[in-house]
This record gives C-alpha cells, structure tokens and sequence, in this order.
C-alpha cells in the first residue's frame, strides 16, 4: 500500500498519510476522493486538516506533540464511515517512513499504526543512523572512563553520531513569489517598508520641531516619505563614490564634483535631516533616559524600532541552507556601549553577533553585544549562539559552523539535544578539552598527522598542520580518507607539494565557516557608514547596508532561478539610487566615436510658434541635471546643454 508524506511550510509541521487504495475502496464520488486522511501527533487534540490541492503555500499549522500514552491514543481523529456489504481494509502502514511500533501488535482490536515521525519527511539516511519515533532524542550517551581516555590514530575506525534529519521550516531559499517582478527598489523595501520610512519621518519630524524651539537655527520643514527615500539613494551613493567629507559631495569644483546628490537633494537640506535623524520617538527617549542605571534601563532604545524590523525582515523573506556560520561583526564607532578589540583593524567599535547562511553570506539573523547582555551564567558565546540558532525559524537539522570562541562542549551538545549539529575550531586549554597524554601528537609528528578521541556525539579532533590545530564536532567522523595539498619540507631542506591526511570536520570547517566573512564582505565594498558623533546613526547606516546587500542576495537567488545572469553589485546600487528617486537609470555612454552621434532639436521647429522655439519641448540635461534644453543626442536619445557657456554635449561623449 503506497504512502504520500505532505509537509506543511513555513513553521510548523503535521503529518498526512494518504491512503490511495483505502480510499478507492470507501469513498464514492470524485469529490471525496480528493480528501486526505489526517494521522494527527499522538495525544493531539487538534482537528483533522484537509489540504488544498493547489500550489499555494501551506499555512501555518501549529500542533504540539507528546510522547506516545496509549495505544488508543494513537487512532486517528477522524474516521470514515464503511459503506454497507464492504470489507474492512486493511490497516495504513507506511513502509517507507517507519515500521510497526512493538506497542501496536495486530492482536489488539484497536492498535493502528504508529504515528509518523518528522524526521523522515527526507531522504532516508543509513539504517544505523535512522532515528525511530520510539526512540527518544538525543540518543543515549554511554558511560565514559575519562581515566582511561587515549588519543586514537587515523587508522582507528570511527562512526560519526546519529544524525537528525533536515527539516527546515520552509523551503530553503527565497521566500517571494517567483512568478511576480520584482524591481531593485521592491527588494530594498522589504526592509525599509513604506510603514518603515513613515515612522522614520514622524520622529525626524518631531525631533526637527524640537531643536528648532532649543534656539537652533536651521530651515526646517516635514519630511516626506519620498523625500526620505531620496536621502536613502544619497547615503547609498556616497557608498559607491567615497569623499573625505560630507560637504565635498556638493562642491562646485567640475573636476570632483559629483552630479548625482546635487541632482536630487540640496545640500543644506541633506544635513538638515541628517542633524535630526531620529528612528525612536523623542519623548520616549526622555523617559527612558531618566530610567538609566535601573533594570528597565534600554540600552538600544534610540534604535529599537528599526532594529526589530531589520531583525524580522531578514528573517521573513529568507530561509537559510543546511549550513550556516556564526561569527561577530564590527560596526566602526565609540561610545558607551562600543568595545575595544585588539586583534580588530579598527580596535573600536560596536560587537554584532551574526547568523549567515554559508553558501553566499546572507544575513538571516542578527543580535547587538551590549554590557547588560553579557552578565550571564554561561558566557556571552553560548547566550549569542543559542539566541540566534532558534527552532521555531529554522526548523531542525542545520549544520552550524563557528570558530574557538563559542565552541564549548556543553554548547554543542545542548544544540544536539535542539536537533542541530555544530563544528567548530576549539582551544586545547578549555577544561572540557581531553587533557590525556597517551598516545598524544608531539611536535615532531608528520603533516597530516591525526589524533581523536569520542565522548558520546562529541568528536575531539587534532590535525598537524603548519602547527597543531584541534577541533570539536557532533557531525562527522573522526577521518574519512580525506586528502589534501600541502607544501611539506623534505629532509634536504626543499619544499614539494605533497598529498596529506586530512580530517573530514577541518575540511568542511574551512568550507562552510566563512558565510559571516562573506557578508562582512559585500558590506564594506561599497559601505555606506561614514563619521558620525551619534552612535545609533552608525546603526542606521550599518542597517543600510544589511538591507542593501541582503536585497542584493535576493535579486541574485531571482535571477539565477529565472535564468537570467546577474549584475554586479555596484550597479545594483547605481540602479537602485535611480530607482528610489523615482528615475531609470540613465543611458550608458558610447564606446564609439562621436562621428556617429549629432546633436538634433527635440521637437520639429516646423511646426512650432516662432516666439516659442526656443523653450517648447525642453527636457532637463541628462548630465548637468541643472537646466533643460532643447538639443538631444541622436544615437543616444539623452537631452544634452549645447550653448557657449556648458556644452555637455562635448562633455557626455568625451
């Protein structure tokens, strides 16, 4: 008898079991053929659900399971009424997923069979590896001798630990409608939403209203969400072109001037707004400011309204991969909640803990290091990694990669007991490190050389390399037959490349452990963040850049699926500063000699009244962005001045 598994998506999932050859034998007419027999989660009390047969995603389906009671318990919610003269069918067994629990033998009346189990909605994994729903997790740990503990050789064979299955809580990949158009600026403002800007120029506003009653003199007026848009593709710009300052972006200087943020924003109104940038509302900071040095004292009051959006929309429109990275992030600034890091290139600045996806550095999730969070019972590493890796948003089964400051026993196996794996470089001198002697590497071992030992899901691993490098993992075996390349020194003193052993956890370590070193990557090319005296305005500009390169992920996911071949990503911003002042992009300059392009009126003189020909049909230059113009080039259809004092047609074509 044939079993179909549908997984519900994004959250949460229940189990349906369709039954084809039951159903052809009980139901009649085709509309009830169509129905799915509900097999609910033992001691479930929620309804039989029936799914659509159409292509939409599946909502949310939220069910709480518990261990198995009662064999009675086990029946399901619903049953179909057995028409009259028909034979009873046969008991639903699905095979393929699961076998017969010892608790549902056939000689009780009303045994059925087992409740399916989650972990086998994927390919199924080697049977000493399965996970059986009688079976309860994390399996369990063998009582270990750590008197007795030796270092083991490759040669010694080794089983990697049973391993849960991958079930994300959604379909790995873009959560947006493939078969929708998506634009650059559509993209960014899944992060920036037009609720988003909205609450960005309400307390601008009011902070504005505010400083001017100080006495502070400045023009001020409203602003608007589609003039806050502009200031947007104006920061985002000055990304792409760097200037030592702000005020050098408007300088009439030709030779360093650049034309865009004087094409779209003034620069007396471009710092007004930037002086009474606000993303929290005025008055509520007052009270939390007379709140310091309380508990209910927020340190990241001033940018908590962004920040949970940012939080919330990276989460929304992405499902990560089985592999994900953790790793820290700094933010250039100093102030009272920065930190000083020594080994950084720039020693101060704000700690961010962040959660990327391995394949392309996508930032999926994300948390601010301040002084109140770090006083915890088990350190600042195992608070950031278990705040980040959440099962509601992932689901279970992710692999996640990290480096020696958050690998630590008791958090790797307390993610094994949340379902997930972890593998990471450690220090020798933690105290969960086995400290034995026998059979121990020594300096002088060979390159490649390995040493393990195994505590249960714990694998404890030492590789010689250039130096003696250790590593903790519940993924993988201790060696697998691995090779690599290296330069090893011969007894003559000359270096050869040579083929060495090399463990499976090192290898994928260095595989899959820099997705945050990839983010961090995409951000600083072309980062918007630039000098500031306010620390939570070097936040506003760092979620900038997540929304920037985050969309830009996005588009590329977009494109790959739809066959199309990316941009790269500095035109993705050039496009996407046009796009959010409400203009395409323009025309990209010829590559040919300027014989081919003439300057040509814009409108048939012929036709127009002589007292009007010189100002009917003007359009405003495509270069200087200052004045308008009747004249256009021929190939390349861009208005373009052509008088004694500014000739951008010569300019343009240059």
């Amino acid at each position: 008898m044939r079993a179909m598994i549908i997984r519900l998506q994004p959250k949460n999932r229940i189990l349906f079991c369709k039954l084809e050859d039951e159903v052809k034998e009980e139901l009649d007419t085709p509309k009830q053929k169509r129905r799915r027999i509900c097999i609910p989660p033992p001691n479930s009390t929620s309804p039989p659900i029936s799914i659509s047969t159409s292509t939409e995603t599946i909502p949310f389906v939220k069910v709480k399971s518990s261990p198995p009671s009662s064999p009675t318990s086990q029946l399901p919610a619903k049953r179909v009424k057995r028409p009259a003269g028909r034979k009873r069918p046969l008991k639903p067994k699905c095979t393929s997923a699961v076998s017969a629990s010892p608790s549902t033998s056939s000689s009780s009346p009303t045994s059925s069979s087992p409740p399916l189990h989650s972990s086998f909605l994927t390919s199924p994994l080697p049977e000493s590896q399965i996970l059986h729903p009688e079976k309860e997790w994390p399996p369990p740990t063998p009582t270990i001798d750590l008197s007795a503990e030796t270092w083991n050789m490759e040669t010694t064979k080794d089983e990697a630990p049973i391993q849960p299955q991958f079930i994300p809580a959604r379909t790995p990949g873009i959560q947006l409608s493939i078969s929708k158009t998506y634009s650059r600026v559509d993209l960014f403002k899944l992060f920036f939403s037009n609720k988003v800007v909205d609450t960005l120029c309400t307390n601008t506003t009011k902070q504005g209203i505010k400083q001017k009653k100080r006495g502070r003199k400045f023009k001020w007026k409203p602003v608007e969400p589609g003039e806050f848009y502009i200031f947007l593709a104006v920061v985002i710009a000055m990304g792409i072109a760097r200037l030592p300052s702000v005020t050098d972006y408007w300088t009439n200087d030709e030779s360093f001037r650049i034309p865009f943020c004087n094409s779209f924003m003034s620069r007396s109104r471009f710092r007004t707004i930037m002086w009474n940038l606000q993303m929290s509302d005025p008055d509520e900071d007052e009270k939390n400011d007379r709140q310091r040095h309380t508990p209910q004292y927020d340190p990241l009051f001033r940018i908590r309204p962004l920040f949970n959006r940012m939080q919330m929309a990276c989460k929304a429109y992405y499902q990560p991969r089985q592999n994900v990275s953790i790793d820290q992030r700094v933010v250039v600034s100093r102030s009272t909640i920065s930190q000083y890091k020594k080994d950084m290139l720039s020693k101060w600045g704000y700690k961010l803990y962040v959660l990327a996806d391995s394949s392309n550095g996508y930032t999926c999730h994300f948390n601010i290091h301040t002084a109140k969070s770090a006083s915890t019972e088990k350190g600042p590493s195992y608070d950031a990694v278990m705040g980040l890796m959440q099962p509601s948003y992932l689901g279970q089964g992710y692999r996640l990669y990290c480096d020696n400051f958050y690998t630590s026993s008791e958090l790797f196996q307390d993610l094994y007991c949340n379902r997930f794996v972890a593998c990471g470089s450690m220090r020798e001198n933690q105290k969960c490190f086995p400290q034995t002697k026998q059979n121990a590497m020594t300096k002088q071992s060979e390159r490649g050389s390995i040493r393990w030992i195994r505590r249960g899901s714990l694998l404890f691993v030492k590789w010689m390399d250039c130096r003696e490098l250790s590593f903790c993992s519940t993924i993988h075996n201790a060696f697998s037959g691995e090779m690599t390349r290296k330069r090893v020194k011969s007894k003559d003193g000359k270096c050869e490349t040579k083929k060495v052993n090399i463990p499976t956890a090192v290898k994928q370590h260095n595989q899959f452990v820099g997705g945050v070193d990839l983010s961090n990557q995409l951000i600083q090319y072309y980062t918007v963040l630039h000098k500031t005296r306010l620390w939570y305005k070097s936040f506003f500009f760092h979620f900038i850049d997540i929304a920037v390169v985050n969309a830009y992920l996005l588009y590329k996911e977009i494109s790959e699926l739809s066959g199309i071949a990316p941009e790269s990503q500095r035109f993705f911003r050039q496009n996407l500063c046009f796009e959010l002042c409400g203009e395409r992009f323009p025309v990209a300059r010829p590559s040919v000699g300027i014989t081919k392009h003439l300057p040509e009126p814009l409108v048939d003189t012929s036709t127009v009244d002589k007292s009007k020909k010189a100002s009917f049909g003007r359009l405003k230059c495509g270069r200087c962005k200052s004045s308008k113009t009747p004249w256009h080039c021929k190939a390349c259809d861009v208005p373009l001045c052509l008088i004694v004092d500014r000739n951008c047609f010569f300019e343009w074509h240059k």
